[in-house]
């Protein structure tokens, strides 16, 4: 998973994009629009314990 925003600072820069994938070499993307962040399936994906998370830079990808 890994995370794309306008900017380079969390908290203030608009998240734009986020990328990711199952490891079956297919990608997928949840664009969003400016200040719409509700992504019902990505909330579920997240927060499911089942499911294990791989992020490309943790750190920042969790920040925003």
């Amino acid at each position: 998973m890994s995370t794309w925003l306008n900017r380079l600072r969390p908290g203030r820069d608009r998240l734009c994009l986020v990328q990711l994938s199952s490891g079956d070499g297919e990608s997928h993307l949840v664009q969003f629009a400016p200040g719409q962040y509700d992504a019902p399936n990505l909330k579920r994906l997240l927060i499911d314990p089942k499911i294990t998370k791989l992020f490309h830079y943790a750190r920042f990808d969790i920040a925003v």
